[in-house]
């Protein structure tokens, strides 16, 4: 674990307000922890597909829609819930855009 974070650390997002901000895995991973708050889901597999598709320059609104749709398509019927934190975080979302 400690080379992805020295990896991580190395990527910048792009803010809404255009700052950059190193990539911060915990920060994602509390807001993943946030929207399946409630469910019995793991949520191993979204943080993994976060991994997979952060790079260098992406922006945070990009990341948001990634989360969201990566969520969505972890939807089962094994694990329906996923479709729920997918709202949430489409919520969570919608909630920074307005502020």
């Amino acid at each position: 674990m400690e080379v992805i974070d020295k990896i991580m650390k190395n990527i910048q997002l792009v803010k809404r307000n255009s700052t950059k901000e190193a990539f911060d895995l915990k920060k994602i991973s509390t807001v993943i922890k946030r929207a399946v708050n409630g469910f019995d889901l793991d949520t191993k597999p979204l943080e993994e597909k976060i991994l997979s598709f952060v790079k260098d320059g992406i922006s945070t609104q990009e990341l948001a829609s990634f989360l969201t749709l990566s969520a969505l398509n972890l939807t089962t019927v094994v694990d329906p819930d996923w479709k729920n934190a997918a709202g949430r975080l489409k919520f969570f979302e919608l909630r920074k855009k307005v502020a």
